[in-house]
């Protein structure tokens, strides 16, 4: 129920009551039948003004709304006192019964502005001088000021013009949820969210114990990556449960370039131009602006990551791609030689197949053999590209692996772009997020050890360049330094119990007790929903994805 109708129903209960009993009172029952009902229709308020406001610290405010309304009715101060006394006692107890409403109150509480508006403290002074200039009234005064303070603390300076009505305004201020849910341009929104998660700070009589609980919940849920101390992000969830919808959903309204790796073909329906990985050549030994002898090392080490190969069969292709450069005329020591046109993978088979012949003992031969094997399964027309990487990865791209059939391939090809998308981001120096690189199935990726290497360091630096970072995975395997480097953390429904337990204390945070409640919830999530936490409030939601 929208936060403006619960209160006017309420108000339009409280304004019968205080119109009609002082009515009956005084022409049928007498004053002395104040006092058996009076408090029995505050009884009736207590019980059924705190389900509908849903916030204990309203259902208190009341009591000085009944009071104010009261004084406007020109009420005798002995029923004004009874009315206020009676709706006290009601509403402590219905707190002590019920430990959800206290609960559910204090998110309110969490929600207010850090910073007061200085203009709304300003505009309290004013109107306090009119209505005291209207009424007399110091209490009605008192009440202009609270609402007023009130108002400076939740940024709306139209709540601190309607504050004149003094007490009377103050539930609605206490349950009034804040501008800033309303999503400004620079915000992503993400879906609602359904319940957040608090700890029990009052037991109630038949409840035992403090615990961690999900109370109901009803806002929108936006993420701004601008925010975030850096702008990285982990969706985590089992296959089916919305993790691909997700990030659709986040790449469907950012207004930013960016670049997506999509292993299955999950990611045709978005905004930006789709490039079939199986037929747009790249050239895994291009420089992308590194010195030959640093990419020597890079292309061996991603070699010995895909292949297992050893030491010496590692340092052996080191030693060939530089021998291969020189061939091309690609100096480490001559900067000018590195935008020439590098070798290919069936350059360097030639180059072995060269050397084999004139090698002079059979331990060379060996060595050359023992790794030509690798290169001619790598020797693939995918890998003879002359495309500038650049222009493959300039505004907002798709990049389409489903249709690369061999694994090995599809790794060296992810890496290489990784490298290049490394590389040239040294020279985009940013105070703000300007691309978004989404990795899809990331454990094809972190499982080989260059890989994962070169995640984190991606990871760790894209914030002070600009660039941002989401990786997408059924399983936390892997992932352990990644998280570290990752502001939001969003869970869709997971199974395993290691996975679970580990995922519940990420989430958890500091909130160690915490872990126990989210693990039940993340065990049971309905596809479409996610457990994650709210960095602007440090609150754990659960949210229902919009899916676009």
């Amino acid at each position: 129920m929208e936060v403006t109708l619960r209160y006017l129903i309420v108000l339009s209960i409280t304004l019968i009551e205080v119109a009609l009993i002082p009515y009956l009172i005084s022409t049928y029952l007498g004053q002395l039948s104040a006092f058996l009902i009076i408090p029995l229709a505050l009884f009736i308020n207590g019980v059924v003004f705190p389900f509908i406001l849903e916030s204990m610290f309203s259902s208190f405010a009341y009591a000085l709304s009944i009071v104010t309304l009261l004084t406007l009715f020109n009420v005798s101060d002995l029923l004004a006192v009874t009315y206020y006394i009676s709706g006290l006692g009601v509403a402590f107890l219905i707190m002590f019964l019920t430990r959800s409403l206290w609960e559910r109150s204090t998110l309110t509480i969490r929600r207010l502005n850090r910073r007061p508006d200085s203009k709304i403290f300003l505009l309290t002074f004013v109107l306090s001088i009119l209505v005291y200039w209207l009424t007399k009234s110091v209490f009605l005064v008192v009440g202009v000021i609270v609402d007023c303070v009130f108002s400076s603390f939740l940024g709306e300076f139209y709540l601190a013009l309607l504050s004149s009505s003094s007490w009377i305004l103050l539930p609605y201020l206490i349950i009034f949820e804040p501008k800033s849910y309303n999503g400004p341009s620079n915000q992503i929104y993400i879906g609602t969210i359904e319940k957040v998660l608090i700890k029990g700070v009052i037991p109630g009589i038949f409840q035992s114990g403090y615990r961690y609980k999900w109370v109901n919940e009803r806002r929108k849920f936006y993420i701004d990556f601008n925010k975030m101390k850096n702008y990285n992000s982990v969706i985590i969830g089992s296959s089916g449960y919305g993790k691909s919808t997700l990030a659709r959903t986040i790449l469907s309204q950012i207004k930013i370039d960016y670049i997506v790796f999509d292993i299955h073909g999950e990611y045709s329906d978005i905004p930006g131009k789709k490039i079939d990985m199986s037929v747009n050549g790249l050239n895994p030994l291009s420089l992308f602006e590194r010195s030959p002898k640093q990419r020597s090392t890079e292309i061996a080490m991603m070699l010995k990551s895909v292949f297992g190969l050893g030491n010496i069969q590692t340092m052996t292709i080191s030693n060939l791609l530089i021998e291969a450069y020189q061939e091309k005329g690609i100096y480490d020591e001559d900067r000018t030689t590195w935008s020439l046109e590098p070798p290919t993978i069936r350059d360097l088979i030639t180059l072995i197949q060269r050397k084999k012949v004139a090698a002079i003992n059979s331990q060379d031969i060996n060595q050359l053999k023992s790794i030509e094997p690798y290169l001619l399964f790598l020797d693939s027309n995918v890998f003879l590209g002359k495309e500038d990487i650049k222009d493959l990865l300039r505004g907002q791209v798709v990049l389409d692996f489903s249709k690369v059939t061999t694994s090995h391939i599809k790794y060296i090809i992810m890496e290489s772009v990784l490298i290049s998308i490394f590389n040239y981001m040294y020279n985009e120096k940013s105070n703000t997020l300007k691309r978004l690189i989404v990795i899809d199935e990331a454990p094809f990726l972190l499982e080989k050890e260059s890989g994962e290497r070169l995640a984190e360091r991606l990871f760790a630096e894209g914030r002070k360049f600009g660039h941002g970072f989401i990786i997408i995975s059924q399983y936390s395997k892997k992932l352990e330094r990644i998280i570290n480097n990752a502001t939001l953390v969003m869970a869709m429904r997971l199974s395993e119990p290691d996975e679970l337990s580990y995922i519940s204390k990420i989430i958890g945070g500091r909130y160690i007790n915490a872990e126990r409640t989210i693990y039940e919830s993340l065990s049971g999530l309905e596809r479409g929903m996610m457990i994650t936490r709210d960095i602007t409030e440090d609150e754990v939601i659960i949210v229902r994805i919009d899916g676009r």
